[in-house]
């Protein structure tokens, strides 16, 4: 009995002391603390532990997968797609690839060459998708040696491949171009930048998306289609290239034209911000003007027609609105073309470099350049007759085509430089005619030669 009732007073003791404690405020606080940190300690452990297993499962999968897409495509290894034939109702299909094969190929071929053959999916305008597969390998290697023969038909053949590949192949193509890209037995072989990259398996996925990425900072890898919409959508914000109209100086026009362009970039290069949309406008505009200059250059150096020089760059077209903006007026002098030159492109470098504001609206370039011309023009009390016609001469090249304007600025110069060289008499003329060779006149008058746009 005295057992059990020391027992009993144990129990009401523990028990007192408990309902003291949970009525004690710092007790209870670090009670909750202790069991919570228990409590995250156990879902930390079993989370690392289901993440672990994860990985593991997520690594199987992609060997699995991999190894799936291999087998895939071996399967496929002496199949070929054909686009772009016409079947006619009732037509043997089989006699139909051997006519194309004998006929456009110059390779005869019987009907054991063939293992099977059918057409894969919706026909576009009657003409069909054909799969194809030989009982030999070598024949399929025979016909794609010879498929070039296919140029201008409107047929093309190419090599089977699983969807993973093709698209695969297909994301390449778009951004590397179609000429640099091509597969091989299933494998994608890319050309970037003279260095040639082999892609053989789903694990190099990976590695194909980062070059990918890495290609598209570099313009001369953008398609034709992404940069005529880059170059037309820069042509609709004049006040980025147009240096004589108000828009130019205008900050905040110019910010939300920067924006639209850097969001157009964004789709290519996630990366993308405004140091990379201005340094990609001075690329395509630095081209533009060395095309300009080699054709002033050819032109000045009195070559035939024949001869002139005809631009190479194939969106020289595209770039044409600006022409007027690179080539500086006949009657300002060197410095102040070269000045202008480096505001035309300086002025965009500031905007990244966030110029610091004077609170005029303009750059400190910009400024410079207004300051030199207004030192000019008041060292020049007054004009003399060379000057007024100088600024008449100027005024009319404004009012012409930009193409006119070269070819009158080039006439000038000719004339000019003869009186220069004391060879100007009265017999002297323009002539306008076609000529490779000098005229040569009588001793009584002074040599020139023929001023024509096209010597």
């Amino acid at each position: 009995m005295s057992n059990t009732r020391a027992i009993a007073e144990k129990k009401d003791l523990i028990k007192a002391c408990v309902a003291e404690l949970l009525q004690d405020e710092e007790f209870l606080s670090a009670l909750i603390t202790k069991i919570t940190e228990k409590i995250e300690k156990s879902v930390e452990e079993k989370l690392q532990s289901y993440e672990d297993r994860i990985d593991i499962l997520e690594k199987n999968y992609a060997s699995l997968e991999e190894k799936y897409d291999n087998l895939e495509q071996y399967s496929r290894r002496n199949s070929l797609r054909i686009n772009g034939i016409v079947i006619k109702p009732q037509e043997n299909l089989q006699d139909k690839l051997t006519e194309i094969f004998a006929n456009k190929l110059r390779i005869d071929m019987d009907a054991t060459y063939i293992d099977r053959c059918h057409t894969v999916g919706p026909a576009k305008e009657n003409k069909q998708s054909i799969i194809i597969k030989f009982t030999s390998y070598k024949f399929k290697k025979q016909i794609l040696r010879e498929r070039h023969l296919l140029k201008g038909t409107g047929i093309f053949v190419v090599e089977d491949l699983t969807r993973a590949r093709y698209m695969m192949y297909r994301e390449a193509a778009g951004k590397f171009g179609p000429k640099n890209v091509w597969t091989l037995d299933g494998n994608i072989h890319i050309k970037c930048n003279k260095e040639k990259l082999v892609f053989r398996s789903m694990a190099d996925k990976k590695k194909l998306a980062c070059r990918l990425t890495d290609n598209m900072t570099d313009s001369r890898n953008w398609s034709k289609e992404v940069v005529t919409h880059f170059i037309e959508m820069y042509k609709s914000f004049p006040c980025l290239w147009k240096i004589k109209s108000r828009d130019y100086t205008n900050r905040n026009l110019k910010n939300a034209a920067y924006d639209k362009l850097v969001e157009f970039c964004k789709t290519i290069n996630p990366e993308a911000n405004r140091d990379f949309v201005v340094k990609k406008i001075q690329s395509f505009r630095g081209s533009f003007r060395k095309e300009i200059k080699r054709v002033e250059d050819s032109k000045r150096s009195g070559a035939g027609s024949d001869e002139i020089h005809s631009p190479t760059l194939w969106y020289f077209d595209l770039l044409l609105f600006t022409i007027d903006q690179e080539l500086p007026a006949p009657s300002i002098s060197i410095e102040v073309e070269e000045l202008e030159n480096s505001i035309e492109e300086g002025t965009q470098e500031s905007e990244i470099l966030e110029d610091e504001d004077n609170g005029s609206g303009y750059s400190n370039t910009q400024i410079d350049f207004i300051n030199y011309c207004k030192t000019q023009l008041e060292s020049n009390d007054s004009l003399d007759e060379f000057d007024a016609t100088a600024i008449a001469w100027a005024k009319k090249l404004k009012r012409m085509n930009p193409t006119q304007a070269i070819y009158a600025d080039m006439l000038i110069n000719k004339i000019v430089n003869q009186g220069l060289l004391n060879q100007l008499t009265n017999n002297t003329t323009v002539a306008e005619h076609i000529s490779s060779e000098l005229i040569r006149p009588s001793p009584s008058t002074t040599p020139f030669l023929p001023l024509s746009p096209y010597t």
